[in-house]
């Protein structure tokens, strides 16, 4: 299963990741840095705000878990 994660850097994004990886799923990081890992996708959250921003996006996908908070002002 291809699943994209938002957040993925993230507390919680992170988590669910490595969950998602050590069951044998293909994880597309979506992160507002890129990192230097294969198959990481840079996306400004707060301006991504439309269908047409994300259907690039989930070409191929099975699955989208959202991750992205703000847990602290």
């Amino acid at each position: 299963m291809k699943v994209l994660v938002t957040g993925s850097t993230g507390l919680i994004g992170s988590a669910v990741r490595a969950r998602l990886e050590a069951a044998g799923h293909r994880v597309v990081r979506v992160s507002r840095r890129r990192g230097g890992y294969k198959d990481t996708v840079s996306v400004d959250f707060a301006e991504s705000v439309t269908p047409q921003a994300w259907l690039p996006h989930l070409a191929g996908l099975d699955a989208v878990v959202n991750c992205v908070g703000v847990l602290q002002d």
